[in-house]
């Protein structure tokens, strides 16, 4: 006999959310040491782009260049020379390293677009294809595909491009899907992708969501609208094959988080307020469990998010220079620029050494509320995890049995 589905939320929900076991065993420690600093070389317009890969560093400058270093002894960063990109007066808005090569998009004057260089030889790169895409905001790959979003300076009409890069020589603009908002109101934030769906900061005008799972033919689907600015997102996922979920820097609001599992209807997760410390939250990224967000006036605030109901923050790296503009992390080094200066951190996290509990559904060490959404998830569909007594039948006693699992806690 089967149980419906909401009741047996409600009998999850009310068994483990008073219960210790409910969180992780607990936050993890934060520690971030700051081995380097670089003052950046200025070209008028503010560095705001960090693309790095492996010990490769590249900065956007803002117009016509990118600085690039060299990263493989990060206390003592080598500054490798400027990448020029294009003309004296063409701004660089977006910028990223793709299967080894650099994809810089560019405007302003001259033909804007795309532009691709090689970058297998950070001394001698060397420009190998382009994509004519008009003023492009926002650059996001996936495998041999390209999605750009375009932010004329005139008009309300902007575009989301899916371009076949498999061959950066020769870019095949495959698709667009346009949509309508106010210049003036629409902030373009971050845009990513997973598994076909593709997301956009939008500003004022929220989340949205394209299903772009046929590249000839992107959809916009749906989104999520909020009270304050959603600034930035990161798709992330909490565990292996969990599916997505989305961090949003959300303006004065703080953080929210968001459930596109089923991509054409987000569901609200949780937020983390920043009342208390005041700020703007502009940008974020997922790395592991952590969230780090900047928070215009504060910092970046480092918050672990494993378990979704307990959002706890576990650090802070204040501003000292002024506002933060990007972020990245490779590896255990994060980097940070604020105002004129390239901050490189190593960051180390000591956590408890994970939990053995045979209710641990998705594996990673912790009980959570990732392992109830993945113990109903399975149980609803009959799969074998969710036969937690392993009787064959799927029933009242496999619920019974992961509440008491689940409640003994770790050891």
């Amino acid at each position: 006999m089967r149980f419906a589905l909401m009741p047996l939320v409600s009998l999850l929900l009310i068994s483990c959310c008073g219960n210790d076991a409910w969180c992780a065993d607990g936050a993890p420690a934060f520690e971030a040491e700051l081995i380097s600093q670089v003052s950046l070389r200025q070209s008028g317009v503010p560095i705001s782009n960090i693309a790095v890969t492996g010990s490769q560093l590249a900065l956007g400058t803002g117009i016509a260049a990118a600085q690039q270093y060299d990263m493989s002894d990060p206390e003592h960063p080598g500054f490798l020379g400027d990448m020029h990109v294009g003309g004296r007066f063409e701004l660089l808005t977006d910028l990223a390293w793709h299967a080894g090569d650099v994809y810089v998009s560019v405007g302003i004057v001259g033909t804007p677009g795309v532009r691709i260089f090689d970058g297998s030889d950070p001394l001698a790169v060397e420009p190998i294809g382009s994509a004519e895409l008009g003023m492009i905001a926002r650059m996001a790959f996936d495998g041999p595909y390209m999605y750009t979003m375009g932010q004329p300076y005139t008009g309300d009409i902007h575009e989301l491009h899916v371009t076949d890069i498999s061959d950066p020589t020769s870019p095949v603009t495959l698709s667009s899907s346009a949509f309508a908002a106010s210049y003036d109101h629409l902030n373009l934030g971050n845009l990513e992708v997973h598994q076909g769906y593709v997301y956009l900061a939008c500003g004022a005008y929220g989340m949205l969501v394209w299903d772009a799972t046929t590249p000839e033919t992107p959809v916009l689907v749906g989104g999520h609208a909020t009270q304050a600015s959603v600034e930035d997102l990161a798709v992330f996922e909490p565990y292996p094959s969990a599916g997505a979920f989305l961090a949003i820097a959300n303006g004065a609001d703080g953080l929210l988080l968001l459930d596109v599992r089923e991509p054409d209807s987000p569901e609200y997760v949780a937020a983390y307020p920043i009342d208390e410390i005041g700020g703007v939250m502009t940008s974020v990224l997922v790395h592991d469990d952590l969230c780090f967000a900047v928070v215009d006036g504060v910092g970046l605030v480092v918050l672990d998010i494993s378990n979704a109901f307990d959002i706890q923050q576990v650090g802070l790296i204040p501003e000292i220079h002024g506002a933060m503009s990007d972020i990245a992390i490779e590896g255990d080094l994060l980097y940070v620029i604020e105002s004129e200066l390239l901050r490189v951190f190593k960051i180390t996290t000591e956590g408890d050494s994970g939990c053995q509990n045979l209710a641990d559904i998705n594996g990673d060490r912790e009980l959570n509320f990732y392992d109830v959404s993945s113990f109903l998830t399975a149980f609803i569909a009959s799969e074998p995890v969710g036969d937690f007594d392993g009787n064959g039948a799927w029933d009242f006693f496999d619920v019974s049995g992961f509440l008491t699992a689940f409640n003994a806690g770790c050891p």
